[in-house]
């Protein structure tokens, strides 16, 4: 995408931290991605295969902090791409749409394992998953830490411990996988994106960026902005994206006999 050549985007993903949302409970590992796209200076740097995944096409996704340019003046967004944010050496994959049923074990042998892992040496990668809190049996614990490969059991994401099995199955170098599992009770998950991407924060990047600097800067750069406005950022000061407005029933109920009953 953009100006840069296949070569060029490998050498730049080289050695970064890789975030990889799963599609899971709520989709809140998608939301998650969403926050640190648009708050933490990336770029659209590479697109994916799709043959995996269910077919997906949409306008790309603005906010007050991301415009066309971010996105190499490309004008859609596809099921599987890659965004770079050289400030913090940090890429992460935005995955819109799911795998094909009985296609997850191709999906991470071509896509990921022989694919993006191997062709980018990537210093970690996390793995960010959903669950249901109404089905867990982990004494309310939201958050559930796996540091390293060795470390994702049974009680585990399927998709997780697929990927631990590929990886032990396969004859490239092993990288540094870790797993955020979050557990949340599907409706208005905006709330428990943003607790997740607090996490991210704190626990995987806290060398390069405070969460609290994060909130400063976004309120230079909605002050600044000739578009911009209260409803740029969310309750705890993050940068939505346009596609959150609307979402979850977040506009105002209308109250007039036009808008209401007619409009």
């Amino acid at each position: 995408t953009g100006n840069l050549s296949r070569n060029d985007t490998l050498l730049m993903l080289r050695g970064a931290t890789l975030i990889l949302p799963t599609v899971s409970f709520a989709n809140v590992p998608q939301l998650a991605v969403d926050l640190l796209i648009h708050n933490l200076d990336f770029k659209l740097v590479a697109r994916l295969s799709n043959d995996y995944l269910y077919p997906f096409v949409s306008p790309i996704d603005t906010s007050v902090a991301l415009s066309a340019s971010d996105y190499g003046n490309e004008v859609v967004s596809t099921s599987l791409e890659v965004f770079y944010s050289k400030q913090h050496n940090l890429a992460v994959v935005q995955q819109r749409s799911p795998i094909l049923p009985g296609f997850t074990t191709l999906f991470i042998d071509d896509i990921l394992i022989n694919g993006i892992f191997a062709e980018c040496s990537f210093s970690q990668i996390v793995l960010l998953i959903s669950n249901d809190m109404g089905a867990s049996l982990n004494n309310n614990q939201i958050f559930l830490f796996h540091d390293n490969l060795d470390s994702i059991d049974k009680d585990s994401s399927k998709f997780a411990q697929t990927l631990k099995s590929r990886l032990i199955s396969s004859a490239n170098e092993k990288p540094v996988v870790k797993t955020t599992e979050m557990y949340v009770y599907e409706g208005d998950n905006f709330n428990d994106a943003q607790a997740l991407f607090k996490t991210v924060i704190e626990r995987y990047l806290s060398n390069s960026i405070k969460y609290d600097d994060i909130l400063t800067n976004n309120n230079k750069i909605v002050r600044n902005s000739s578009h911009g406005g209260k409803r740029s950022l969310t309750p705890s000061g993050l940068i939505q994206p346009i596609s959150w407005c609307g979402a979850y029933g977040d506009k105002p109920i209308p109250t007039s006999l036009e808008e209401g009953i007619f409009g």
